[in-house]
């Protein structure tokens, strides 16, 4: 019949082992339970990224991009998927609890300044001056004046659409990226917005980024488009790339376009030539909803992993999020449990080899 000892030492080594599985599940993205740690939308600063999640926006400290560590979490209930970064503000479109201001002067401690419920329903936003320019997902544009930002103001809605996922503003012209479409719209006057067009050969209008003169659009299953604005108000069509599964986000720089496809992961093409854009690198194992692009390095906001930084430049070697480091002493539970577990099971030996 076992002794007392032997159970006891075969009970602490079950629950070491038990519980360095889940120290480990906590601790590792790669074996994270998928859809627990969903990633939205990405913005970089200051060697930070901010991810939005389905509990709000994870602060993930990136100076080391062999080893990105969680160090903070923004809350806010039910998911957040627009971010914007103006200076050391932090713009958060939540999708139940409306547009928030966050002071990130202090990237690894942010402090939430203002939440105003009255604008709910984000998809996403941009910020440009004292106006936010937010998207709904019914098709409703919606510019926000927030000059005095504990009291800001609507000043006018727009239907555009019937499905705006994205918003993008140049001077005095507000791409919306709306599935029937790109639709332009003049915002001279922000009290009275006029929608002017729909580009054609846009439908599926999922993301949009703008560098310079050019503006790269997502179009989710009907690929990637490349368009002039040197005149803002008549984009024209350069190019486009169908390559892809599932495009969610577009990242472009004019040398290079980097690609979230949900189904195919992560592309990098040269566009140096925008009408004539060509593959570079790419990463299969992910499944993105955004991408930033720094000219080195890849971001990823991605769908199991929440956050994936990529260097296509080392042979495509990547990095996954870790937790912050206050959580390492969680390893001690484990390894509690199979020290004295195996002090048990060694001592008699020992005493027995003492004795003879």
């Amino acid at each position: 019949m076992p002794s007392k000892r032997n159970v006891l030492s075969v009970v602490l080594i079950i629950l070491g082992l038990l519980s360095t599985v889940m120290v480990n599940i906590i601790a590792n993205p790669e074996v994270t339970v998928e859809g627990l740690s969903i990633g939205y939308d990405l913005e970089i600063h200051n060697e930070y990224a901010f991810v939005s999640n389905n509990d709000g926006v994870v602060v993930i400290d990136i100076h080391n991009h062999n080893n990105p560590i969680r160090v903070n979490q923004i809350q806010f209930d039910n998911g957040v998927f627009g971010l914007e970064i103006i200076n050391d503000t932090l713009y958060i479109g939540a999708l139940s609890e409306g547009l928030a201001i966050v002071d990130i002067s202090t990237p690894s401690n942010p402090e939430i300044l203002e939440v105003h419920s009255s604008v709910n329903g984000i998809q996403n936003l941009f910020v440009t001056g004292n106006h936010v320019y937010v998207v709904k997902l019914g098709g409703i544009l919606q510019i926000i004046e927030i000059s005095n930002s504990s009291d800001p103001s609507i000043l006018s809605s727009l239907h555009v659409g019937s499905y705006c996922l994205d918003v993008f503003v140049v001077g005095d012209v507000a791409y919306v990226a709306d599935s029937g479409g790109l639709v332009v719209i003049d915002v001279s006057d922000p009290t009275s917005p006029d929608a002017i067009r729909t580009v054609p050969y846009t439908n599926g209008a999922f993301d949009i980024n703008v560098f310079e003169e050019t503006l790269y659009l997502g179009c989710h299953y009907l690929g990637v488009k490349i368009l002039d604005i040197v005149s803002p108000q008549n984009p024209a069509l350069l190019s486009s790339y169908d390559e892809i599964g599932e495009i969610y986000g577009v990242f472009g720089n004019g040398e290079c376009l980097a690609l979230a496809d949900l189904q195919e992961g992560a592309k990098l093409l040269n566009v140096t030539d925008p009408e004539n854009p060509t593959i570079l690198a790419e990463y299969e194992n992910a499944a993105p909803h955004d991408v930033y692009y720094d000219g080195v390095y890849t971001y990823l906001a991605d769908q199991d992993r929440e956050f994936i930084l990529i260097d296509f430049q080392d042979t495509g070697t990547y990095a996954y999020a870790v937790t912050t480091p206050s959580h390492i002493w969680l390893w001690a539970i484990p390894i509690t449990f199979l020290s004295i577990g195996a002090l048990f099971v060694i001592s008699p030996l020992l005493e027995r080899r003492i004795n003879d």
